[in-house]
Order: C-alpha cells, then structure tokens, then sequence
C-alpha cells in the first residue's frame, strides 16, 4: 500500500514538473511572438504611408502581346487566371508562380485595377488589406500579453485551476472573436468601396469557441477543487 503511495505521489510530482516546463517555455515564446507583433505593427504601418509613392511607379502594358508588369525599372512578364497568376522577369527562365486562392485573389484584384489604370482604388485595396493585417496584429500583441500572463500564473501557481486563468482564457477567447468582427466590418468596407468580398476567417471562430470550452473546464475544475480541498488555492 505504501509503495503504491510513493509510486502515485512520484507520478504525480512528475506530471507536474512537464506541466511547469511546458508553461515556461510558452511563456517565453508568448513574450517573443507579442515583442514580433509589435515590430510588425510598426513596420506595416510605416508600409502603408510610403503605398501611394510605390503604385504610382507600378503599371501595367502590352509588349506582343504579353502581360507587362512595370515595378520601378524592372519589367515583370505576368499570366493571370481564376487559379493561378505566374510572372517572370524580362530576360530571365525563373518563374514564380501564386497558387494559394488568397493570393490569387488578391493579385488578380490589384492587377485588375492597374489594368484600369484605377490608382485610387488600387490604393484603397492595399491600404484596407494592410489595415485588416495591423488589426489582427494589435489584437494577437493583447492576446500573447494575456496567453504569456497564463502561462506565468501556471508555473507559478501550486494549481492551474484559478479566477484568474479562468478570466484570462476567456479574455484570449473574446479577443480571437474580436478578430473575426474586424474582418467582417473591414469585408464589408471593401464591398462597398470596391466591390470586393473578404472571406471571414471561420478558424478563429472555432478556435474562439474552443478556448472558451477550455475555460469552462477550468472553472469546473476550480470548483471541484474548491469543493474537495475546503479551499481556493493561489489565492
């Protein structure tokens, strides 16, 4: 029987031991993704100022009856469909092709409008992507500040089951549904401005619920725990 004790009590000192390491590590990770964020932000938002300078250099031409792409001096041949847009610079074998829907979706939008020679458009079609892309980046920076205070709270605490990790997967749940709102006022923007539809991201819904889930098994074992020990621990 005594054996059996120290047996479970060396398993579970072990569990424990994984459970702080592994919250260790994603804390640190957490405070390197929010610190990448960051400069993502600044680095986007310094992009967006110079658009206008760098699609007035950008145009679009016939040359035997070829698809030319003017980016500054260099002349970029391109082949554009419902699939897949290919390019390949004047003089050169290499191709580089764009295959993702996303991708295609969106250079067959910004060639279309050079075609058109529609420069206000085109620039309010860059500017709203980069701003979508910067406040997606503004809320994933309040998401790592609140995952990598979690993950702190778990390697500090003798118990993961607390008020304040509750409250906390509940505020990163609500945050990834903030995302997802973003998109759908920012698709709706380009609808109205450029008739262009932007698809709502569906993961995040679904990550958003899971999270939530996760926060209610917390707070179900925070109260089985406070039920069996007479007591709240970490607090």
């Amino acid at each position: 029987m005594e054996k059996e004790k120290n047996k479970n009590h060396a398993i579970e000192e072990n569990s424990q031991k994984n459970l702080k390491g592994m919250s260790k590590f994603l804390y640190v990770v957490s405070k390197i993704l929010k610190v990448c964020a960051i400069i993502g932000i600044v680095c986007l938002a310094f992009v967006m100022l110079i658009v206008p300078f760098i699609t007035s250099n950008i145009k679009t031409s016939k040359d035997d009856d070829q698809n030319v792409l003017e980016v500054f001096d260099t002349k970029l041949y391109y082949e554009r469909s419902d699939t897949r847009v290919e390019l390949h610079e004047d003089g050169k074998e290499d191709k580089y092709e764009i295959t993702s829907k996303s991708g295609v979706e969106f250079a067959n939008e910004v060639l279309e409008f050079l075609e058109k020679n529609d420069m206000t458009k085109l620039n309010l079609l860059v500017e709203l992507e980069f701003l979508l892309i910067i406040i997606e980046l503004v809320i994933e920076v309040f998401i790592f500040k609140k995952a990598s205070s979690l993950f702190k709270n778990i390697h500090d605490e003798d118990s993961p089951f607390t008020k304040d990790n509750i409250g906390l997967l509940k505020s990163i749940a609500k945050l990834l549904l903030c995302t997802v709102v973003a998109t759908f006022v920012l698709s709706l923007l380009n609808n109205i401005l450029l008739d262009i539809e932007l698809s709502i991201n569906i993961a995040n819904i679904i990550e958003a619920l899971s999270i939530f889930v996760i926060a209610y098994i917390f707070e179900y074992g925070y109260n089985l725990q406070k039920d069996s020990k007479s007591k709240i621990y970490s607090e």
